[in-house]
């Protein structure tokens, strides 16, 4: 029995481990920290001020990088980038950035390198 135990325990750690390589990239502020996930496309946040985890959303394509302004999340994919209301949920489509490489918030402008 504690060979099936021990089995059945190292089955769900390997689990838990393929579960684990979607994640994708983080970005934070003074208000939230932002995570990106790829499968399913997603980005969640937490809120630094309540300290709680609000609502995950789907995101339209797998991020390659993110960025947050505390109130905006900026998530690039493949096709463009995503410009996310953390308060409303409303998602405006940005601009498309081929080979996109990182996002970055400085101030009010958001930096992207391809």
């Amino acid at each position: 029995r504690r060979l099936f135990v021990t089995s059945a325990l190292l089955g769900a750690l390997s689990a838990t481990e393929v579960c684990a390589q979607d994640f994708s990239g983080s970005d934070g502020d003074e208000a939230r920290v932002l995570f990106s996930y790829t499968f399913p496309p997603r980005i969640e946040s937490y809120n630094l001020g309540s300290q709680q985890w609000e609502t995950p959303r789907t995101v339209s394509g797998p991020p390659r990088a993110v960025a947050v302004d505390g109130t905006r999340a900026f998530v690039g994919t493949a096709e463009r980038v995503l410009i996310i209301d953390l308060q409303t949920g409303a998602e405006t489509a940005g601009p498309a950035v081929p080979n996109l490489l990182t996002l970055d918030v400085i101030g009010e402008r958001l930096f992207v390198s391809a």
